[in-house]
């Protein structure tokens, strides 16, 4: 074991599935090969005392590590292997020396440690979380490596290398002389190296102030300035000179005015919880090594907000803090806090600004909390869209020319194919949009749309919007206020797929089938197809009933369909269709979400994988209209 070594040594208790531990476990995204975790594993006697046991005791069981990684939510799983090398150990300790993949990314890592043995017993142990810090060199050697001039670096170290070589391999009788000479060349070299990799490391790219030549002028400024290229002693304002390029990091969506940020119904993003202690009534985190509670992240609260959150807070006394400013207030001090059987819910003060509950770490994968909303039936994931702000003017639609990879002259023709060469008008939300979707070499979003018509070379014009509805309702980019006219000339095919973001702002925009008004989810729906019927009157029309949202919605667009005359795909009704992300009755839950978890990245939009498999399906009903 090397003195750099990261000793952190975790106990699992058999007997409760708990994991204790004594000290924060943390690590840094640039260390190497010394992250490690030891494991010992206790269980009670018969006395009822806790003993450590032995490798004799555990020669059969195996310990496996599975970490969710912070960003990605990737899984990444590592088998412990016993170790001798703790000096001090009398008892079996398994070691999990992390690799890179387990440190890479920063935040908090939650983990979960299984143990079975050779006749298939498994016993799951409460989860715990370790956090990767970054290095404050990691932006600074990004920026050197991805910087053009890195080559020459790399040219002169090579020649510094070559000309060291080059010494060491002398055999002569004036072997000092020419070492003497050499070494001088060598040490040239490296000044050089060490100046310009000290040049780019200290260089800001954003020039603010300094001095400038007359290249740093427009032409016409350049023409009234008498003289040859010189330096001029003149200070330019921040505004006028010219920049190559931004620094990294410098435009986020946090610091533009047309970028909303909205985060959906559950606020409580279990991924950047705190596993260990929890927060009395000042905010102070009591308990840290106690990994049965933990806490959220601070949450933005408006004062005057009605929250709502699962009951299975770590303790009645203290369910959470509202916050001041800085200062933080234990929530059960409001005066019409209520608790049922269900949720905790009150009103926050006029001036509160964030909010941090308390959980039970065994209840972190159903944990929500709501703000001005009611909890939904069933758990909800954390979710986060990015929408241009209403009053930034894009084109709705734009098209894509998606090639074939087949021959041409080969069955995909226009004898033998109906969708070939097929110009198709895509509408609808994020998942529409490709929210979770891998991209091409050209930054293409790979969607189902992307694959059927890369089969069958047609052209797309996407009209599809994060979080949008086809209700009109403020700050949606609503389909029916004016995209639906915005899609072009000679479309063969549209499909319109909506439905779970109108399902998210409730029952009060549902309305009655005769509307026609779009401020109705009924009346959306009777305005655009009388448009789009009316004009492209050859065009293939299709609905999809969307999955997820709420029963009421999805029955109400198969009702709309049928009104219409229009054909629907119906995802989570028709049993013709491949179990993609559950059916509303008569298939096993336990089914129903394995499934999810192949098809979907957060259980609302699909990965890549989810995608092409949903791709086939809707090609072969987009033939079928």
């Amino acid at each position: 074991m090397s003195i750099l070594d990261k000793k952190h040594i975790l106990t699992i208790d058999l007997d409760d599935s708990s994991i204790e531990y004594s000290k924060k476990i943390f690590f840094y995204n640039t260390d190497k090969n010394i992250s490690n975790l030891y494991v010992k594993i206790k269980k009670n006697n018969d006395d009822g005392v806790g003993v450590e046991l032995s490798v004799n005791d555990l020669k059969d069981i195996t310990v496996k590590l599975t970490a969710i990684k912070p960003k990605t939510n990737q899984t990444r799983e590592m088998i412990g292997i016993l170790t001798e090398e703790l000096t001090d150990q009398s008892c079996a300790i398994y070691k999990f020396e992390l690799l890179q993949e387990f440190t890479d990314q920063v935040g908090s890592v939650v983990c979960e440690f299984e143990l079975s043995n050779a006749s298939g017993e498994k016993v799951t142990i409460d989860a715990f979380s370790y956090r990767i810090k970054e290095s404050k060199l990691t932006g600074l050697n990004a920026e050197i490596e991805s910087n053009p001039d890195l080559p020459v670096l790399k040219q002169l170290i090579k020649e510094v290398k070559e000309t060291a070589q080059t010494v060491n391999n002398i055999d002569d009788v004036n072997i000092t002389e020419t070492k003497t000479f050499s070494n001088k060349k060598i040490d040239e070299k490296f000044s050089t190296v060490s100046s310009q990799i000290k040049d780019k490391a200290n260089k800001d790219e954003v020039v603010k102030k300094g001095y400038a030549n007359l290249n740093d002028f427009d032409e016409e400024s350049r023409l009234a300035i008498a003289g040859g290229d010189f330096n001029l002693n003149y200070v330019l304002g921040e505004d006028n000179v010219k920049t190559k390029n931004i620094a990294d990091n410098q435009v986020t969506p946090n610091k533009t005015n047309f970028i909303n940020i909205e985060i959906g119904v559950n606020k409580f993003n279990k991924y950047n919880a705190t596993i260990g202690g929890y927060l009395n009534g000042s905010g102070v985190v009591v308990g840290e090594s106690d990994l049965t509670y933990g806490y959220s992240e601070k949450i933005a609260v408006n004062g005057g907000d009605i929250i709502r959150f699962d009951r299975y807070s770590a303790l009645v006394s203290f369910p959470g803090v509202y916050y001041v400013g800085e200062v933080a207030y234990n929530i059960n001090t409001i005066s019409d806090l209520t608790y049922s059987n269900e949720y905790w819910c009150c009103t926050l003060p006029s001036n509160a600004n964030f909010v941090r509950i308390n959980i039970k770490s065994s209840y972190i994968d159903t944990q929500m909390l709501t703000i001005n909303q009611e909890m939904p039936l069933s758990y909800v994931p954390f979710s986060k869209t990015q929408t241009i702000d209403d009053s930034i003017k894009i084109p709705n639609s734009y098209e894509i020319r998606i090639e074939s990879l087949e021959n041409k002259s080969n069955a995909n023709s226009n004898d033998s194919n109906i969708l070939y060469n097929k110009k198709w008008a895509v509408c609808g939300d994020s998942i529409s949009y490709g929210a979770r979707a891998d991209l091409d070499d050209s930054g293409i979003r790979k969607t189902y749309d992307y694959y059927i018509a890369k089969r069958n070379n047609m052209t797309i014009v996407k009209n599809a919007i994060s979080g949008s509805t086809i209700t009109n309702v403020s700050g949606k980019n609503s389909f029916s206020v004016d995209r639906y006219k915005n899609l072009g000339s000679d479309l063969d095919y549209i499909t319109l797929w909506f439905g779970i973001n109108d399902s998210g702002v409730g029952s009060s925009i549902l309305g009655t089938i005769s509307d026609s008004d779009n401020t109705t989810f009924y009346g959306a729906w009777n305005v655009v197809l009388d448009y789009l019927i009316r004009t492209y009157p050859t065009a293939k029309i299709g609905i999809v009933v969307t999955y997820g949202g709420s029963e009421t919605f999805r029955n109400a667009t198969r009702d709309i369909a049928k009104k219409w005359g229009i054909p629907i795909f119906d995802i989570m009704g028709d049993f013709s269709i491949p179990l993609f992300a559950g059916r509303e009755s008569d298939v096993q839950t336990a089914i129903s979400t394995f499934r999810k978890e192949q098809f979907l990245s957060d259980g609302i939009h699909p990965n890549d994988v989810g995608y092409q498999y949903l791709s086939t399906s809707f090609e072969s009903w987009l033939r079928s209209l």
